[in-house]
């Protein structure tokens, strides 16, 4: 049987560890080929509800994930939360 991209990126997600970093590809993304990414949940989780990231992302319950931060290379999109 054939692995599709979905099973082989999980696969290989399943070696990253917390702490790890991890590239991750940015297939739809003109900036960036891959971002890296500094894991911080023990391995894969499954989401127990639906979840939506700091920059958007929409995630549906029981979706296999990593979680962790992005380290920034430009500040192409500002994150920064704004004081009044």
């Amino acid at each position: 049987m054939d692995a599709t991209l979905g099973d082989t990126a999980v696969r290989i997600a399943d070696l990253a560890t917390k702490d790890s970093v991890v590239a991750i590809a940015a297939a739809d993304d003109a900036a960036y080929k891959y971002y890296l990414l500094k894991v911080t949940s023990d391995g894969i989780i499954e989401l127990e509800e639906d979840f939506t990231d700091d920059y958007g992302s929409s995630f549906e319950k029981n979706t296999a994930i990593l979680m962790g931060h992005f380290f920034v290379r430009e500040n192409l999109i500002d994150m920064t939360p704004r004081t009044k």
